[in-house]
């Protein structure tokens, strides 16, 4: 939890959300994780700031055992444009 509290204090993360799967069972919905960090930013250079920031260096470094798979999904924002 410490490196995952880590992630946040890099500056060009905008906003966050770390959780578990719900419990809702249905057919569509994903429960192989244990664990969801979400990230948010303000565009694509506070994204590549982030990817390249020492302490995200650190973190990957530090606690690779705390995973056996990492999946992630890079989306662009596009709530407005619904």
């Amino acid at each position: 939890m410490d490196g995952v509290r880590s992630l946040l204090t890099i500056e060009t993360v905008h906003a966050w959300h770390f959780g578990t799967p719900a419990d809702t069972r249905r057919p569509v919905v994903d429960h192989t994780y244990s664990h969801a960090l979400i990230l948010m930013f303000r565009d694509e250079s506070g994204h590549e700031q982030y990817q390249l920031h020492p302490i995200h260096d650190r973190f990957r470094k530090e606690c690779a055992d705390c995973w056996n798979k990492v999946v992630i999904y890079d989306c662009l924002s596009g709530g407005q444009n619904l």
